[in-house]
């Protein structure tokens, strides 16, 4: 089975468990968890073959409303009940989401690419919202059966998180407010 979540807005997640420091990014500093680490270990608890393991992994995911607030300050009362909606949502479907994560096997390789750098295509547009003390990267991860795209992957006071179809967004902020 194959779960495909559709919402209004994006639902972010946190793929790393690192504290958040005060709201706010703050002056741009290297992270002391690389983007490939902090995937790895948000897919391991996804791997795991207790739900306990996987309801928790999902849980440290998810954004905090002031790191929406940072990223989106003037529709963040709009924007962030559609992010509670979405926990909601994960928090039910956590078991389908873990397999349909993690079917192509163990990771065998990521793929980091840091979208401020390259500056083109759909993110150029949403580059010029995000602070530019937030990086914006995506990536690609191989598998022992498959390899796919996972998204867009923001790093903020030393903190990883994703936003699915972050690129989407700049033409619904103008809506909200």
């Amino acid at each position: 089975m194959r779960l495909t979540c559709s919402f209004l807005f994006p639902l972010a997640l946190i793929v790393a468990t690192v504290p958040i420091a005060e709201s706010g990014g703050g002056k741009k500093k290297e992270p002391t968890v690389t983007l490939e680490e902090a995937f790895r270990k948000w897919d391991a608890g996804f791997a795991s073959d207790k739900k306990h393991d996987r309801l928790a992994a999902l849980r440290a995911m998810f954004p905090v409303k002031e790191e929406i607030a940072y990223l989106f300050p003037k529709q963040v009362d709009k924007l962030w009940p559609k992010f509670e909606e979405g926990h909601k949502f994960l928090e039910e479907n956590v078991d389908a989401i873990a397999k349909e994560i993690t079917r192509g096997g163990a990771i065998t390789k990521i793929q980091v690419i840091d979208l401020r750098k390259e500056n083109k295509g759909p993110a150029k547009e949403l580059l010029a919202i995000i602070p530019k003390d937030v990086g914006v990267f995506d990536l690609t991860v191989h598998r022992e059966k498959s390899t796919s795209g996972s998204g867009t992957y923001l790093f903020m006071k030393n903190r990883w998180f994703f936003i699915k179809d972050l690129e989407t967004i700049p033409p619904i902020l103008d809506k909200l407010e």
